[in-house]
């Protein structure tokens, strides 16, 4: 299967969009987390679906080594 080509550049372009007026707007020196959810803020704005940090297993062997 073939991805939309236009699709995938406006989506690059809101993305990117969105990153640099957060970027801007905050400036350096801010935690991550703010940040994070500051550019999730503008990505739903822009009319994106957004998920941040899921909670997966991670496994090795038979052994659950994080949550």
């Amino acid at each position: 299967m073939h991805a939309d080509r236009a699709g995938v550049d406006r989506l690059w372009r809101a993305v990117i969009g969105c990153a640099f007026r957060v970027m801007n707007e905050l400036g350096a020196g801010f935690a991550e987390k703010m940040c994070e959810n500051t550019l999730e803020h503008d990505l739903r704005k822009a009319g994106l679906a957004v998920f941040q940090h899921q909670a997966i297993s991670a496994h090795y062997g038979d052994v659950v080594i994080g949550e």
